[in-house]
């Protein structure tokens, strides 16, 4: 008798699905690594050696003839005295901090904008990536004639607003990083449309419409009731300057 129900729960018991799993993990994890291979080893062999040798080269006294020898931080100590690097770490600062969340703020409208149901949609998100994949010689061809200071179409249209006052653009050390500033905004804003276009697109609809239900509901739950709307919804507490208009009397 035991043996046969030994035999029974033998026979009804589930398979072991894990050399399975484990296997097809493996040849995820091949797969992946294939795919990412190319792109991995341009970044090793251009970018993360160069860099490194970089950095031991930058502590070492070196004419690009012989070998290089160790000087410790002689040429750290020689650029804090440099004006040219001064003036390019200033000017790299501003062009990250400008450029940098202007070209997200840019990208992000324009997927949020291009993930509804817009007539054209497709055609729009072409034209938007386009500037990407643009010559950046032919890009910068073009650019130049526009930012021309005496023929350029951009100043011929300032010049009808401001009554003959321009720019010089790539002629003046101020307006030169508002022209870069605006060609990189240009060039880079597609490419990172497309990525958070994609991360959007991943989200199921039914949950953005749930959550935007719920939050519908809750605003006019407060104004029913006439209680403060910052204290009812964590996503409307951020402190308005009317604020007290909506508070009970």
């Amino acid at each position: 008798m035991t043996q046969a129900n030994s035999a029974a729960r033998t026979a009804v018991a589930p398979p072991d699905h894990s050399k399975a799993n484990k296997a097809i993990g493996r040849r995820n994890l091949r797969n992946g690594l294939i795919f990412i291979a190319p792109n991995f080893i341009g970044f090793l062999v251009l970018i993360l050696i160069p860099v490194i040798q970089l950095f031991y080269i930058g502590f070492s006294k070196w004419s690009a003839f012989g070998d290089p020898k160790f000087n410790g931080l002689t040429n750290w100590v020689r650029l804090t005295h440099d004006s040219n690097f001064k003036a390019s770490f200033i000017n790299t600062i501003v062009y990250s901090v400008v450029h940098i969340p202007l070209t997200l703020a840019i990208a992000f409208a324009l997927a949020v904008l291009l993930n509804t149901n817009l007539k054209g949609r497709a055609f729009f998100r072409t034209v938007a990536f386009f500037p990407y994949i643009t010559s950046i010689v032919a890009a910068a061809q073009v650019w130049n004639m526009l930012f021309d200071a005496k023929s350029g179409v951009i100043n011929q249209i300032i010049k009808i607003f401001t009554g003959g006052w321009a720019p010089a653009w790539m002629g003046s050390t101020k307006w030169a990083m508002v022209a870069v500033i605006i060609v990189a905004t240009w060039r880079e804003v597609g490419y990172f449309m497309i990525l958070i276009l994609a991360g959007l697109q991943t989200i199921p609809r039914r949950t953005v419409r749930g959550r935007i239900h719920r939050r519908r509901e809750r605003l006019a739950a407060v104004l029913e009731d006439h209680r403060p709307v910052h204290a009812s919804d964590p996503v409307l507490r951020a402190r308005h300057p009317y604020h007290p208009v909506l508070q009970d009397p």
